[in-house]
């Protein structure tokens, strides 16, 4: 299976924009920080200038409040209670990987989990999605440098047998800080109407609209 070969120095972890976002979304200031890590405050203000990295043990601290700050459930219970969501859901990882697709989606898509989870979503979908990831991976993305997006896409899905699945979709992004420290993206969508589509769009101004970290 051939796959999206990803830039490792594009998607190298921003630390000092993860960093600084963790401890700005938790309202603390770089000492108080400092004392949950079991560090000094020069030693995050070196990591938040990128005048040095995080040792492997304070990266997956970091990963863990972050986590924290989102979701009270751990991590594989989360997985699980995700793949049996009513709502569209999906997981994908920085290589273009669908990891993980929710019984909404399936629904959406008219299929099975088989027909999604593994697939890499060049050859799953086409229309805005294969665009949407390509314009994630170019703004740092998978580094940790944005926050949330919201976007309006028109999904088509391709099955093993070449059977397409059009509809229109408007989207919650954000990223999921997942376990070995890597960085995954989670499509939160709702299937609408083109109309409605056409009226999102008209709000955002654009077919997407990102914030970035902290």
């Amino acid at each position: 299976m051939s796959t999206v070969v990803s830039n490792p120095e594009v998607l190298t972890i921003h630390w000092p924009t993860v960093i600084r976002h963790v401890r700005l979304s938790r309202g603390l200031k770089q000492a108080s920080l400092a004392q949950d890590l079991g560090v000094t405050q020069t030693m995050v203000s070196r990591w938040e200038a990128g005048n040095a990295r995080p040792s492997a043990r304070i990266r997956t601290q970091i990963f863990d409040m972050i986590w924290t700050l989102t979701s009270s459930l751990a991590r594989r219970t989360w997985m699980e209670r995700a793949r049996r969501n009513p709502s569209s859901v999906a997981v994908i990882n920085s290589t273009g990987l669908v990891e993980l697709a929710s019984r909404g989606l399936l629904r959406s898509l008219k299929t099975v989990r088989g027909q999604i989870e593994g697939r890499n979503l060049r050859q799953a979908f086409r229309g805005d999605i294969p665009k949407r990831f390509g314009s994630l991976v170019d703004r740092g993305f998978f580094q940790g440098k944005i926050a949330t997006v919201e976007s309006v896409e028109r999904v088509v899905f391709t099955d093993f047998d070449g059977h397409d699945t059009p509809f229109w979709q408007h989207s919650l992004h954000r990223p999921l800080f997942v376990a070995n420290q890597r960085i995954c993206w989670l499509i939160s969508g709702a299937s609408v109407s083109r109309p409605v589509w056409q009226d999102v769009r008209q709000r955002l101004g654009s077919a997407m609209v990102v914030r970035k970290a902290i």
